[in-house]
């Protein structure tokens, strides 16, 4: 299989080394892609248009995130460099941010053109816990959404499946999308956990009842617990919806060694959730299958599982 990974260098200009979600994590799985032998298509991430933004997140929060930079020094935000509690900045964010969505385009024009059969786009800062109207949990823009409804406009593809794997809920994707219907939102997370959404009892409103899928998971599962809801719930759920595309919220702190979340999956477990999809694409959707990267802490961790993911999304 042709497999593309999208990156931007911009992510490095959003960086705190004292944070856990800092550019370490990426640059932790680039390394790893170069020390393995991984034939991968290269591509460097684009930026996403103000337009393209507007398609989830609402004028003034993009005006808002825009003028992060030109903040004056006496602005109280601006001397504590927190946005939120969990969300800090600088003055080059906003570049960072607009390439982090950037990078989830190119790739859905990478496998739309036909060069590539899947993608990975290596996202940061991250984005599913960003709402229409505002950032939230290391996040700014919502990715994964602003990459869905991208390619809902632009390639007319009429339903479109996210599967969120991070061990917090998406809120923000789930928010985004709970009333339509061209979205299907699945995750599977650590419950309790921030932000402290994502009950099964959620389940969508409007066009979009039904179409909301929360599978929340006490603290300590582990591969058997994944692959389970995954076979019982996630597989079936796809067949149901038959997408034209998969997306995946690649959050890689559901592995045993990160220190943010107490969930037990094993570098290996990743690949075969993998295989799992990536059959599952072929038969619904043409192979079409998305990574995009959201969270992951134990920067070991995360590069083994990156490209345990990798390898599977390359083999036919």
């Amino acid at each position: 299989m042709r497999t593309a990974i999208v990156y931007s260098k911009c992510h490095v200009l959003h960086h705190d080394s004292d944070h856990p979600e800092n550019a370490r994590r990426v640059e932790s799985i680039l390394k790893k892609i170069d020390d393995e032998d991984l034939i991968l298509i290269k591509s460097p991430g684009r930026e996403a248009s103000r337009q393209e933004l507007e398609l989830v997140h609402e004028e003034d929060f993009i005006d808002f995130v825009f003028g992060l930079d030109s903040l004056e020094k006496k602005d109280t935000i601006y001397a504590t460099g927190m946005l939120t509690k969990d969300n800090y900045f600088s003055d080059d964010t906003p570049k960072a941010a607009i390439a982090s969505a950037g990078c989830v385009l190119s790739a859905v024009d990478l496998m739309m053109s036909g060069k590539a059969d899947n993608a990975f786009a290596l996202c940061r800062p991250p984005g599913h816990h960003a709402e229409a109207s505002g950032a939230m949990g290391f996040c700014f823009f919502n990715n994964i959404a602003v990459g869905a409804r991208y390619a809902y406009e632009k390639y007319d593809l009429k339903k479109i499946f996210i599967l969120d794997l991070d061990a917090h809920h998406g809120n923000g994707t789930q928010h985004i999308f709970e009333r339509r219907d061209e979205v299907f939102y699945c995750s599977i997370h650590q419950y309790p956990l921030f932000p402290g959404t994502g009950r099964d009892l959620e389940i969508g409103y409007g066009n979009g009842v039904g179409l909301t899928l929360n599978i929340p998971l006490p603290p300590g599962s582990g591969e058997d617990d994944y692959m389970r809801v995954m076979s019982e719930k996630v597989i079936p759920s796809i067949e149901s919806f038959m997408p034209d595309m998969i997306l995946v919220s690649a959050g890689f702190d559901t592995h045993r060694l990160d220190p943010l979340t107490d969930m037990m999956l094993k570098t290996a477990s990743y690949g075969k959730i993998t295989r799992l999809l990536k059959d599952t694409a072929k038969r619904f959707c043409s192979g079409r299958l998305l990574y995009v990267l959201e969270g992951g802490y134990d920067l070991y961790a995360l590069a083994d599982s990156a490209v345990c993911v990798l390898r599977e999304l390359q083999k036919e």
